[in-house]
């Protein structure tokens, strides 16, 4: 598991309890709110976030800073760049 220490979320979502593509809409509509630079805490159950996350990442322009399993949840470390 990666040092979440190294950085610190600005923004929470949990979404552990939500099916897809929930999650990745929720992550969509809250970092439109975000300044940039700001970081973004997700928690998920569904492993197919890990890929949808890395993909939007790419496709916004936004930093996928870390993502990894932890139990049974997924988390993702995403930053905004613009």
């Amino acid at each position: 598991m990666p040092n979440e220490n190294t950085y610190r979320a600005d923004e929470l979502i949990d979404a552990r309890h939500l099916p897809c593509p929930k999650p990745l809409l929720l992550t969509k509509r809250t970092m439109k709110n975000l300044q940039a630079g700001a970081i973004l805490k997700v928690l998920t159950h569904d492993a197919s976030f890990q890929i949808d996350i890395a993909v939007f990442a790419k496709r916004g322009g936004h930093k996928l800073l870390q993502s990894w399993q932890e139990g049974q949840s997924y988390v993702s470390l995403i930053q905004k760049t613009n």
